[in-house]
């Protein structure tokens, strides 16, 4: 997650060059432009005839030549293609052109609107070909620029598995449709508007988004640079102009020599495009007219930032405005607005304030338009004390990766709980907690883990420290895939000791057993070496490991084994599985995550606990020649203790005399060559 530094400001825009459309300018009521008139290259309404039965752009299966139909012109108003339409290599290039059944929208610049072209619904008795058919531009974007592609888009049902396509490319794309980085294309893909570039479809707007029977209009500007690192941004509107989507496609390498038209693989009868245009200016493929048009805003400050100066104009995202008005200021706070769209705004505090204004040029105000202005707390500070930022790391297979869908309850900041991400750099904690695993398969499979509410119940019984979380956990792996000197191990180890260099390591959760559960000879075994090799290569040897049990009917032979833990391994806990459910025949749900994430806290806790309670000094003190006897208790057989001395004079300056493991809850301990002056301790190693 990139911290978001500056002020943000999502809005919507319009996503062309604004410039040259204002280049525009309202004189006199009437439109007039510089001496360097704009150039449209081509365009095509597709189908101009009166009526009549419908035409076909049509080939033969095996390739051939198009036949237009009687009186068919697909080229109105501009000599823009060097021929007629044709089909791409050796397959068939049949679209239907509608005749009269045109597309309209209140910023298309076309003229001569006389029918649309659709998918054609058989060939041959074969409904599943891909139908493609090109035609050259005339004047094809040889020179560095900005240009623009416009066309309009409709399909009559609801629901479609069709896919149509308009766009630009390259004569050599002849074989498959779907291929390469040089070409762009907007269209209907199964009933989604959606965009193709760079080898990649994205969806504009959703299937159930778009309104059956209503035009929708494309806008596409090109920066075209001879030099690659081409963009373009593609900007959609709905039947009423106002904006669904707009987004930039960076890091292209353009070729803007065809027009593609394109049936894949599907035919799709029940959609529909119209009226493409394609030109070096703005005015070329959008009809400007003389209303302004003002969209709303929004402004989002940086966390805990409560001011903006500057901000950038609300004018950036409106049609053909020259000015701005303020209508209505905000109800908290204070608001500087200036003629021009920018200004500058405190606000009372954390909160959501608005404003309204107009739009406005020579011959019309626009309806006012909504702008909203929020500011949120600030983001949570990494502790610089390492003492104050406690550290779990957190490892196993899916069940600790997160399989449990989670709603916007569980999203945003979790409090107090930081996570380690993909560059070893603390940042807030957001679900999914596994996304930045070293390990982990893709990251739509990452959803909710118990992490979530250890780690919400671990911040909030201390609210003294933070809570730190390294996960890194992968789906599907055995417990032989975690032993020592394996990727996964090597990885959770070497992500830990990051963590440690301004952090305390305070303990281990550990879920998997599911892929041991037909093969669970051994487990235990397998467990206990991995607990002490953690310990070992981390330099702790009494941290806390808390291992959770997989759900009862995948493996009860695997529970039984991970419960012998606690007898066998000081400072260890088990966090049980027992009234917990599952979405599928080995994933918890999202009730049972967040009921198991605290079980695994209070084991952490009960285990700190102990942890807090070091061995005692008791029973009597025995004197020898060169030696001194000190009984011991409270002792946990298999842990690690400290006896730490100090002069008598400095009872801060504490070293370690000895070091041993208890065997037993109580014993003694014999020093030798004790000073008499000196203090003696005992603690958890």
């Amino acid at each position: 997650m990139e911290m978001r530094r500056d002020m943000m400001k999502i809005q919507e825009r319009t996503g062309f060059d604004l410039a040259a459309l204002k280049s525009l300018l309202i004189y006199s009521g009437m439109l007039w432009t510089s001496s360097v008139q704009a150039a449209l290259i081509a365009t095509d309404s597709f189908a101009t005839q009166a009526g009549g039965a419908p035409s076909y752009y049509d080939t033969a299966i095996n390739g051939g030549s198009i036949d237009n139909g009687s009186a068919q012109n697909p080229s109105v108003g501009v000599s823009g293609f060097t021929g007629a339409w044709d089909a791409i290599g050796y397959k068939t290039g049949a679209v239907q052109a509608q005749n009269g059944v045109s597309l309209t929208h209140a910023m298309s610049a076309g003229s001569a609107m006389n029918g649309s072209i659709r998918g054609y619904s058989v060939q041959g008795g074969r409904a599943d070909l891909s139908r493609r058919v090109s035609r050259a531009l005339t004047s094809a974007p040889t020179s560095d620029g900005t240009y623009y592609m416009s066309i309009l888009l409709r399909k009559t049902a609801s629901s479609t598995t069709g896919t149509l396509w308009a766009g630009l490319g390259p004569s050599e794309r002849y074989d498959v449709f779907i291929t390469g980085s040089t070409s762009t294309f907007i269209g209907l893909n199964a009933g989604a508007i959606s965009f193709y570039s760079n080898g990649t479809i994205t969806e504009l707007l959703a299937s159930g988004n778009v309104n059956a029977e209503e035009t929708y209009l494309a806008l596409l500007q090109f920066d075209y640079s001879s030099a690659g690192a081409d963009s373009v941004t593609v900007t959609l509107y709905d039947s009423a102009s106002v904006q669904q989507a707009t987004r930039t496609f960076n890091n292209l390498t353009l070729n803007m020599s065809y027009l593609h038209l394109a049936i894949c693989p599907y035919y799709s009868p029940e959609e529909a495009i119209d009226e493409f245009r394609f030109g070096t200016a703005l005015s070329d493929v959008v009809a400007t007219g003389t209303d302004v048009v003002a969209h709303d805003d929004l402004y989002e400050l940086p966390a805990g930032e409560i001011t903006i100066t500057n901000a950038p104009s609300v004018l950036s995202n409106d049609l053909l405005a020259d000015s701005a008005v303020l209508v209505t200021n905000v109800t908290d706070g204070t608001l500087s607005f200036n003629a021009d769209g920018t200004f500058d705004y405190t606000a009372p505090g954390v909160a959501t304030n608005s404003f309204w204004y107009s739009a406005v040029n020579a011959t019309s105000t626009s309806t006012p338009a909504k702008v909203t202005l929020i500011t949120t707390p600030p983001l949570p500070q990494i502790p610089t004390d390492p003492k104050k930022l406690h550290v779990y790391l957190l490892i196993g297979q899916s069940n600790m990766a997160g399989r449990a869908p989670y709603t916007s309850e569980e999203e945003g900041i979790i409090d107090g709980t930081f996570l380690l991400n993909g560059s070893d750099i603390w940042e807030p904690a957001e679900i999914p907690l596994n996304q930045y695993s070293t390990i982990r398969k893709e990251l739509s499979l990452q959803k909710l883990n118990p992490g979530y509410t250890f780690a919400q119940t671990m911040a909030a019984s201390n609210s003294a420290v933070s809570i730190g979380l390294v996960v890194n956990a992968r789906g599907g792996t055995s417990i032989d895939l975690w032993a020592k000197g394996g990727t996964y191990y090597n990885e959770a180890i070497r992500r830990a000791q990051i963590a440690q260099t301004n952090a305390t390591l305070k303990g281990i959760l550990w879920h998997q057993g599911e892929a041991d559960r037909d093969i669970p000879t051994g487990y235990i075994n397998k467990l206990t070496n991995l607990v002490f090799n953690l310990r070992n290569d981390l330099g702790k040897p009494n941290l806390p490991f808390v291992a959770g049990e997989i759900h009862e009917s995948v493996s009860l032979q695997i529970n039984s084994q991970i419960n012998q833990l606690p007898g066998l391994v000081p400072f260890s806990g088990v966090a049980g599985s027992a009234g917990l459910s599952l979405i599928d025949d080995f994933h918890f749900d999202n009730a049972s995550q967040k009921l198991l994430g605290r079980r695994y806290a209070a084991e952490m806790q009960r285990i700190q606990t102990q942890l807090n309670s070091p061995p005692a000094f008791s029973g009597s003190i025995e004197h020898g020649s060169d030696s001194i006897t000190w009984g011991l208790t409270n002792l946990i057989p298999g842990a690690m203790v400290d006896i730490l001395q100090s002069p008598r004079l400095s009872p801060v300056n504490w070293s370690t005399a000895a070091t041993f493991i208890a065997t037993a809850p109580s014993t003694n301990w014999v020093g030798s060559a004790v000073e008499p002056q000196s203090f003696y301790t005992a603690e958890w190693r």
